[in-house]
């Protein structure tokens, strides 16, 4: 049974920059051993399982930047670039 597609934002706080968390985050995933650590940071936005943070962090989940948010289509998984 395939997921239906979906649409997630995260959005920014006065305190915290979604799209510069992404960033970071995305940067700091090319380290294996630090990839669990920044799923669990990434997890204090609800909506994503690990799973797919794990598919945002490493490219393979789509995602753009509206300004202070981050949108992220779940559903539209693009292959390994490998």
């Amino acid at each position: 049974m395939r997921k239906k597609p979906r649409t997630v934002a995260l959005t920014s706080t006065e305190m915290v920059s979604a799209p510069g968390m992404l960033r970071w985050a995305i940067n700091g995933y090319r380290f294996q051993r630090d990839r669990n650590r920044l799923i669990k940071v990434m997890q204090a936005w609800p909506g994503l399982t690990r799973k797919e943070w794990h598919g945002v962090l490493s490219g393979t989940i789509p995602h753009t930047i509206e300004g202070d948010r981050v949108i992220i289509e779940l559903g539209k998984e693009v292959p390994d670039a490998k």
